[in-house]
């Protein structure tokens, strides 16, 4: 005990003797962030369910437990130059089950606990501009989402280094070099070769330039790179069924933003392995797990959030239309799903109108609408379409449709084209279903 005690006290004396810890009178605190959705409820069979939430819309339609806790510490400071610490680690509980221990023996796939973000950024060492930063770790790049569908247009997230926020001529640059590697995962499995791949390294180059040009505006121009590791041939520490090469996209986000509320425009195009993804609006993801060198992909978001003057009356949209030509069939089997495509095109519309009650309460509704057509090598089409009606009552601290924390009381009912469209919980699928619960969704 005798040594432990006197380890701590050599420890708090060399903290206390660091002529950093008091520069300019400065004292480090912790910031707390995080983000956190949870609840209960049941669905026809008694069961919690979930159908294409990034198509039809979020509200009432989430099945999970998620959190995320961010802890970050300005660790030194003097005058303008500082250096941060943040951290980041997600939790995940599938399906309203129970503690672990809860559990059968093994089964580890319905929770999860991760580390997110761990990286250090250091402000202030450019000359001239103090609010550079120079950073490197794992870290939640600039992503940029839509809220209300859940989904990231553009996220590069990974472990990298970068300069961000670099003021040239009117706007500002940022430059990242991130990776983007994965090992074996069930999931992108190599339908030829018979078995998952082992290895994939992708170096991500990430340019960004922004700056706000006219009054209430921004615009943004992205470009992200995507070059992978070809392997060796026959070497079975690489994935090698199909080499896809270098891949690109680019995005202009256009902002408005004016009394009440903003609007914003995105333009988004990829090619290659970033196809896939891009025409369904499902970020920046490198696919590996078939043919893609020839595809092409296009993508026009719009989406914002409006108050009507005055009143009590808001609004949330989003309004998406995707095309793709060549192949963006992530499956490698010849049956009529999993042959090449020619092309594919997709819409889809969800509106989220609100109208406040009183200071903590408000009514929601979300109407949802998607339909997704696939065009096939041997030109027949394959059609999919799908609908989310959401009624909610919700109690939350401020009269933004986005405050939060929000306690919500919901009704959902889902319809689907076709008989496996809407899953239940008992692995029996049908073309409706419905769901009642409470959630409870925080941001701080």
């Amino acid at each position: 005990m005798k040594k432990i005690n006197t380890l701590a006290a050599a420890v708090l004396a060399a903290v206390m003797a660091s002529p950093a810890a008091f520069a300019d009178d400065w004292q480090p605190n912790v910031d707390f962030h995080g983000y956190f959705r949870a609840g209960v409820g049941a669905s026809r069979d008694g069961g919690q369910v979930s159908y294409n939430l990034a198509d039809v819309g979020r509200l009432g339609n989430e099945k999970d437990n998620y959190a995320e806790i961010e802890l970050g510490s300005t660790v030194w400071k003097q005058g303008d130059i500082s250096f941060y610490v943040d951290t980041m680690f997600a939790m995940f509980n599938d399906d309203g089950w129970g503690d672990s221990t809860d559990r059968k023996q093994g089964d580890t796939q319905r929770d999860s606990f991760k580390l997110k973000q761990l990286n250090l950024q250091v402000k202030g060492l450019i000359p001239g501009d103090k609010d550079a930063v120079i950073w490197a770790g794992d870290r939640f790049y600039q992503r940029h989402d839509v809220h209300i569908v859940d989904q990231k247009y553009v996220n590069t997230s990974g472990t990298g280094a970068g300069l961000e926020n670099w003021h040239v001529g009117p706007g500002q640059l940022s430059i990242a070099w991130i990776r983007s590697d994965r090992e074996d995962n069930s999931w992108s499995y190599d339908y030829q070769a018979g078995s998952n791949y082992k290895w994939l390294d992708v170096n991500v180059f990430d340019i960004r330039y922004a700056g706000s040009y006219w009054d209430g505006g921004w615009l943004e121009f992205i470009s992200s790179t995507f070059v992978p590791n070809k392997g060796h041939s026959g070497d079975t520490k690489y994935y090698n069924q199909t080499d896809n090469g270098t891949a690109e996209q680019f995005t202009i986000d256009i902002v408005q933003g004016f009394d009440g509320g903003y609007n914003k425009t995105v333009l988004q195009y990829a090619n290659g392995a970033l196809a896939p993804a891009t025409w369904q609006m499902n970020g920046s993801w490198y696919a590996a797990n078939s043919d893609f060198k020839s595809s092409n992909a296009y993508d026009i978001i719009n989406t914002g959030d409006i108050r009507f003057g005055q009143s009590n009356f808001r609004l949330e949209h989003v309004i998406q239309f995707g095309y793709a030509d060549g192949n963006i069939n992530f499956n490698g089997v010849n049956d009529a799903w999993g042959q090449k495509t020619k092309s594919a095109k997709q819409f889809k519309a969800v509106i989220r109108p609100a109208y406040q009650l009183t200071q903590y309460t408000r009514i929601l509704a979300e109407l949802g609408m998607f339909t997704r057509t696939y065009k096939w090598a041997d030109s027949t089409k394959t059609n999919e379409q799908g609908q989310k009606y959401t009624l909610a009552y919700a109690i939350a601290p401020g009269a933004d449709i986005l405050s939060r924390p929000e306690l919500r009381f919901y009704a959902s009912y889902m319809h689907a084209s076709h008989a496996s469209g809407v899953m239940s919980k008992r692995g029996t699928t049908s073309k409706d279903n419905y769901n009642i619960g409470i959630q409870a969704e925080a941001w701080w």
